[in-house]
């Protein structure tokens, strides 16, 4: 089924075009070095202007998925090089430290809607073809100033009228547990460094192309099952991640699970 860009709607056509190609990139359709259409065959493709071509594949090469060479046109970037940092399984987390000096969290919802889930989302979670999810888009903040963005998307056929929470008084995880028994019995996470987009601009109030750190999280229940993706977009200059590290042989054997199964390929 070919990909359409729809003008009956508010989201931008960029936008739209932007989240096209990056399921292309991200689930392997354009692989790390192969050139992508030119920007007249991409206009052709999607009936769209050159300036939403542009816009488009500009927000990528700040998110660092494209390059631009001149002469050589627009090719998928090279994978990035992993290095795994794994923390203790038993240990909890529970987002921003309460503790920071001088802060006042608080979280708004831009978006909670069902949806089909998106082809990374749908893959991560093991879903079929046409499963639905829900998708819930979140500002977090301290004294009004943003500190990050994220998206997350839950299954909708564990958590079925999800939407009907209240994310901007409770945590997250806690509505998972508390209304639904769900508890992540481990997390894969994997931070990278980005440039952000006009997207992140309006979300954070920074400024196009000032570093920020994008972490993918994939939380898992005891069975290995995922039950949660989500993408978050923090501040360089506002957020400090710690990591706790302990040895042991269960640390050990979850990272080799963690290789060879979850994080193949990505």
């Amino acid at each position: 089924m070919a990909e359409l860009i729809y003008t009956n709607t508010p989201i931008p056509l960029y936008y739209q075009l932007q989240e096209i190609l990056r399921d292309k990139i991200e689930n392997g359709v354009w692989k790390s070095g192969e050139r992508l259409p030119t920007e007249k065959e991409l206009c052709k493709q999607f009936d769209v202007s050159r300036i939403t071509v542009r816009n488009a594949l500009r927000q990528l090469r700040m998110e660092g998925l494209i390059n631009c060479m001149p002469g050589k046109g627009t090719t998928v970037s090279q994978s990035k090089v992993r290095e795994f940092v794994l923390t203790s399984v038993s240990g909890s987390y529970s987002g921003l430290d309460p503790k920071s000096k001088n802060c006042d969290f608080s979280t708004k919802v831009l978006e909670s809607t069902i949806i089909k889930s998106p082809a990374k989302a749908r893959i991560i979670l093991k879903l079929k073809t046409g499963e639905k999810v829900t998708k819930l888009v979140r500002v977090r903040y301290t004294k009004e100033e943003p500190l990050f963005w994220s998206t997350a998307y839950v299954p909708y056929k564990i958590c079925p009228n999800f939407i009907n929470n209240d994310f901007e008084t409770r945590s997250f995880f806690e509505i998972l547990e508390h209304e639904y028994g769900i508890s992540p019995d481990y997390t894969v996470r994997t931070i990278e460094t980005v440039l952000a987009t006009n997207r992140d601009t309006n979300y954070l109030g920074v400024v196009p192309g000032t570093p920020i750190n994008i972490m993918e999280s994939v939380c898992f229940l005891k069975d290995g099952a995922p039950f949660e993706f989500s993408r978050s977009y923090y501040r360089g200059d506002r957020i400090k991640f710690i990591v706790s590290l302990h040895k042991s042989d269960q640390d050990i054997d979850l990272l080799k699970v963690i290789t060879q199964e979850h994080l193949a390929g990505k």
